[in-house]
């Protein structure tokens, strides 16, 4: 009986699946009796088969904005590597129509730099549109993004993403990425360079710190305008 609201992966991208979430979790939609009180404008991209699956909502002073970029219902968006492309009109309605004290979070399944897989939000590889990628991030930096939340990779990693392009003043747009530890038997690790040995990008990733083969969780405290965020893991024993 506790509310929460999912977000599929890509072991749940299959059109019936997507039929499933919403049969499962009508809170996505702000309906049922599993709601969150206190969770509003709940609003999904129009026009497209994702009512209950990409969605937005707010809790007090918090936009959240989850994207999913799998099958739809309809059999639609079958291309799981370049989903997001149709929704970033969405994302940025989402983010710029928030008021000026609200914090935001965007939350996806894949990263925008991923260190085991290099299937990412924008595509099957890092080089993958670009152009909207870079987009992406500007509308994430302009409207106060303080996280881009993803999982895909089991470990934990933070790192800051830069945009190709540049403000007016010559600065690259970003955005802090998480990637959320491993909650499974599953445990990852970054690929490597065979000539190098140095994770493989493209250059467009600042590392912040990284945990390798834990369980782990995270607790976001929202403390009027400060936010912190907890991580906490545990070794699996190996």
């Amino acid at each position: 009986g506790i509310g929460f609201y999912p977000l599929r992966g890509n072991h749940e991208a299959s059109a019936t699946a997507a039929t499933e979430m919403r049969s499962l979790f009508p809170q996505n939609m702000g309906e049922g009796t599993h709601a969150l009180p206190g969770v509003m404008n709940i609003t999904s991209p129009a026009g497209l088969d994702l009512k209950g699956l990409s969605y937005s909502f707010d809790y007090k002073n918090v936009r959240c904005v989850l994207i999913d970029q799998f099958t739809r219902p309809d059999g639609t968006g079958s291309n799981n590597s370049n989903n997001l492309l149709d929704q970033i009109d969405w994302v940025e309605t989402a983010l710029t129509s928030k008021s000026s004290d609200q914090h935001a979070f965007v939350l996806a399944h894949k990263n925008l730099i991923g260190q085991n897989h290099k299937d990412v939000i924008s595509g099957s590889s890092l080089a993958a549109n670009a152009d909207a990628r870079d987009r992406f991030i500007r509308i994430m930096d302009t409207n106060g993004v303080g996280y881009y939340l993803g999982g895909h990779d089991h470990m934990h990693h933070r790192s800051i993403v830069t945009s190709a392009t540049t403000n007016e003043y010559g600065d690259k747009y970003n955005v802090d990425q998480i990637i959320c530890s491993s909650n499974s038997y599953k445990f990852y690790i970054p690929q490597k360079d065979s000539k190098t040995g140095l994770a493989i990008d493209d250059g467009r990733e600042i590392p912040v710190c990284q945990e390798l083969f834990t369980i782990g969780f995270y607790i976001v405290t929202v403390d009027g305008p400060r936010v912190t965020v907890d991580f906490y893991s545990a070794s699996h024993g190996q």
